[in-house]
């Protein structure tokens, strides 16, 4: 498929405007924070419409506000938006910092900073809590905030204080448009976008084999330990927006995957206990498999993915000491330069200063929009069709822990039901589900042929991370800026020029558009 990147020239609002309205999946972006830098020069035509000089944070969050009810306007309903923000501090009312420049690539950029701006109603030294202040004002706007995880930082910018820690983590807020279904999939089939009537099955709990037909008196029939038979199950499914959790699970740890300080029984879950660390799941889920298809993405893997990489670029840096020792000289990269690490921000040789790694939005935009593309006539996503594993293993007594669970208690039924076969002497093992991809469906009923590659937005472009990534993956971009130099910078991340491969071989398409 070929992916199409267009960057919009001009101010955010105008670039917005100029977009029709539900017309990308999904939005990734980091304006520029509130008090921290300007990015434009002095003489600059829209220097008055650059976002993060507010005189009051009030004023930068209601600017911000109104961007994204523009973001809100061209994104999908069935579309999520993850905004990226940093913090800053109130001042003390004193000269502050207003640095004409800064020294090397930054040159470009003037430091503002909030040390001589003292903000009415915060005290001296408060951090301002600008993430959230903003986040609260989209929620009220009429956004769902979903999610908060945090990027944490391993080489964050150095401050220099001796009263507090050094701040070295952001937040990316997950913001939805809708809390109510906008899709609905079938498992056996297309989805549509009007609500279905149901379309059950009934599951028996002692074999888990299905039936279409209602069995007799289903309701009221009994298992030995007084839990019910039978389990209805309608087959369509309700979606409030697209979030594709299989594109981004993580892998689980087990006997065949060890890692450090982890220690599991083969192929069955575990828990985490202070002072002796991962160790056999005790109680209800005792011995029971893993997810073969892994875990569902946390919060918390940005960080140790962060860890991850740091770890990666101290042992590249070791292996490049022992080639300088065993060379008696010094190993430079091929543009001339010292080798050097790459931590978790991105190192970009421009006069951008705020790029962040392609790597940390990388699972921003596999679990946010389709791999498999949209519908080309109404742009509804393809969803990934997931075929249930059932892999049996026994199951252990209940723990003491567990007697005071209530009886609708999953974990409680499950042993109950065990015992109580294991007592009449009949097969006591029982199920967990795993999953595995078999294909994808579209969402729609438009039957309009062949998915096209989804469409991420990114309001503040930047040097183009977004669009950098966004061509790495398959998907299509578009990206605001308000300053032109950047643009030179875009086109390096994106490798245009007037003969590159993929334009030659027709695998992207680029335009710059002036709003």
């Amino acid at each position: 498929m070929t992916t199409t990147h267009t960057v919009l020239m001009g101010d955010v609002l105008r670039g917005l405007r100029a977009m029709p309205e539900q017309s990308v999946q999904c939005v990734i972006t980091s304006p520029p924070y509130y008090g921290l830098r300007s990015y434009l020069p002095d003489d600059h035509p829209e220097k008055s419409q650059e976002i993060g000089l507010e005189t009051t944070p009030e004023e930068y969050v209601a600017h911000l506000v109104a961007v994204f009810r523009e973001v809100r306007r061209v994104l999908r309903d069935d579309g999520v938006a993850w905004l990226n923000l940093g913090d800053s501090y109130n001042g003390s009312g004193g000269p502050g910092k207003q640095n004409g420049g800064c020294i090397g690539p930054t040159a470009a950029l003037a430091i503002v900073g909030t040390a001589g701006r003292h903000i009415s109603g915060l005290k001296p030294k408060d951090l301002i809590g600008i993430p959230w202040r903003t986040a609260f004002a989209l929620q009220a706007d009429g956004w769902y905030l979903r999610a908060a995880p945090t990027w944490t930082k391993a080489n964050g910018m150095p401050e220099s204080v001796t009263d507090r820690p050094t701040v070295s983590h952001e937040y990316w807020f997950l913001l939805a448009k809708s809390g109510a279904p906008t899709f609905w999939t079938h498992r056996d089939g297309a989805g549509q976008r009007t609500p279905p009537e149901p379309d059950y099955r009934w599951i028996d709990r002692t074999t888990g084999e299905e039936t279409a037909a209602e069995p007799g008196g289903w309701r009221d029939e009994l298992l030995p330990d007084e839990t019910k038979r039978w389990r209805r199950k309608n087959l369509w499914k309700g979606t409030d927006y697209f979030y594709d959790a299989d594109a981004v699970r993580k892998p689980l740890i087990t006997a065949d995957r060890p890692g450090n300080r982890r220690s599991y029984t083969p192929g069955s879950a575990s828990s985490y206990r202070i002072g002796t660390g991962h160790e056999s799941q005790i109680g209800s889920f005792a011995g029971l498999p893993l997810n073969p298809a892994g875990r569902n993405r946390r919060t918390t893997d940005w960080w140790y993915e962060s860890v991850d990489a740091l770890i990666g670029d101290l042992e590249e840096y070791v292996a490049h000491l022992k080639a300088v020792r065993e060379g008696r000289g010094v190993y430079l990269t091929p543009d001339g330069m010292p080798l050097s690490l790459n931590f978790p921000t991105r190192s970009f040789k421009g006069a951008h200063f705020a790029t962040f790694n392609v790597n940390l939005i990388t699972p921003l935009i596999l679990a946010s929009t389709s791999e498999m593309g949209c519908c080309p006539a109404c742009g509804a996503p393809w969803r990934r069709v997931v075929e249930t594993i059932r892999e049996h293993g026994l199951a252990d007594n209940a723990h003491p822990k567990d007697e005071g669970l209530p009886e609708t208690d999953r974990g409680k039924r499950l042993h109950r039901r065990t015992n109580a076969a294991r007592a009449a002497g009949e097969a006591h093992d029982h199920s967990l589900g795993g999953s595995t991809t078999v294909g994808w469906a579209p969402t729609c009923t438009c039957s309009a042929g062949d998915p096209i590659p989804c469409t991420v937005l990114d309001p503040f472009l930047g040097s183009g991370t977004v669009a950098e990534a966004c061509k790495q993956h398959g998907r299509s971009s578009v990206g605001c800026d308000i300053d032109d130099r950047n643009l030179e910078y875009i086109q390096a991340r994106l490798k245009i020029s007037p003969a590159s491969l993929d334009q030659v071989l027709g695998l992207a398409e680029y335009r710059v558009v002036r709003v």
